[in-house]
C-alpha cells in the first residue's frame, strides 16, 4: 500500500460486532465466504468479495489483487451515488 501512498503500518484489524453491522449501510467481507457468525450470515447488508489473501503472494500478484479491490470499491461507491 505504500506504493499507492498509504501508510497502514499503524492499522490493526477489528473483529466485526453486531453493533457495527447494525450501524453500517453495507458489510463487505473479503473472505470468499460468509463466516458462521449469525449476525453476519443473516444480515442482508453482507456482501462477499472473493479476494485471496495476498500474504504469501508475489508483489505482482498482490498488485493485481489490489487493482481488483480498487475496481470493486469504485463500483460500490457508484452504487451509493
Amino acid at each position: 500500500m505504500q506504493e499507492k501512498g498509504f501508510d497502514l503500518s499503524g492499522n490493526t484489524r477489528n473483529q466485526v460486532t453486531p453493533e457495527m453491522v447494525d450501524s453500517a449501510d453495507r458489510i463487505i467481507l473479503m473472505l470468499g465466504r460468509i463466516p458462521p457468525e449469525d449476525f453476519l450470515s443473516q444480515s442482508e447488508k453482507t456482501e462477499v468479495w472473493d479476494i485471496t489473501d495476498p500474504e504469501h503472494m508475489t508483489r505482482e500478484t498482490t498488485a493485481l489483487m489490489m487493482d481488483e479491490v480498487t475496481e470493486k470499491v469504485r463500483a460500490l461507491i457508484n452504487e451509493f451515488r
